[in-house]
């Protein structure tokens, strides 16, 4: 059963999928309408990243937790795709301009907006992803990263035939104790600045 974050991130790789549906068949339609052999390598280069990512969005939806990875490959590409752009449009003449769909557009401003759109995606997705992954687990101190390296650990130490306690169960323990530790530090703190306040209060209505 997945908690209301996993199906918030669900269904926000629907409309992924929905997005890079559409720019597919803008890519497919212009490779029909151009004659330019620019426009024609930068359709079949946007087209390729978008059926890739297609394939992505629509197994990581069939099975969310059995497929996390191709979220995360999501966000890598997206990531990956921003570094290339922004190095073509640092180190290389954007300035002519290419046909798409009979409207000339600049080269530079469709690097632009490919960049935006990338880290877009990548923030976006790490940011459901990772509320998705802290809900599955019930986190309430660990990152997900955390938690799983702790996981790996636990299942190293405690390995055997007779396990009284799983590698889940220990990170999940430890996970809590560091929250009950954090919140009774920060219960000090609250209470070491009113009392601080108070003595000054004391202080100045006393002189």
């Amino acid at each position: 059963m997945l908690t209301q974050k996993e199906k918030r991130l669900r269904t926000y790789l629907k409309v992924l999928l929905g997005i890079y549906l559409i720019i597919l068949a803008f890519c497919i339609i212009n490779l029909f309408k151009t004659s330019g052999l620019a426009s024609a390598i930068l359709s079949i280069t946007v087209a390729t990243l978008a059926f890739v990512n297609i394939l992505l969005c629509w197994y990581a939806i069939s099975d969310l937790r059995r497929f996390t990875l191709l979220v995360k490959l999501i966000i890598w590409g997206a990531v990956v795709s921003a570094i290339v752009n922004s190095s073509v449009l640092l180190w290389h003449d954007t300035s002519n301009f290419i046909f798409f769909w009979n409207i000339s557009l600049q080269f530079k401003s469709i690097i632009i907006i490919s960049i935006v759109f990338d880290i877009l995606v990548a923030v976006i997705t790490f940011i459901l992803l990772s509320s998705a992954e802290r809900a599955r687990y019930g986190l309430k101190y660990f990152s997900p990263l955390q938690f799983k390296t702790l996981e790996s650990l636990a299942e190293v130490i405690i390995y055997g035939e007779e396990e009284t306690i799983s590698s889940e169960e220990v990170a999940k323990n430890v996970d809590t104790y560091f929250n009950i530790f954090q919140a009774n530090i920060t219960s000090c703190c609250r209470c070491f600045n009113f009392s601080t306040s108070t003595f000054k209060n004391n202080i100045t209505s006393g002189s």
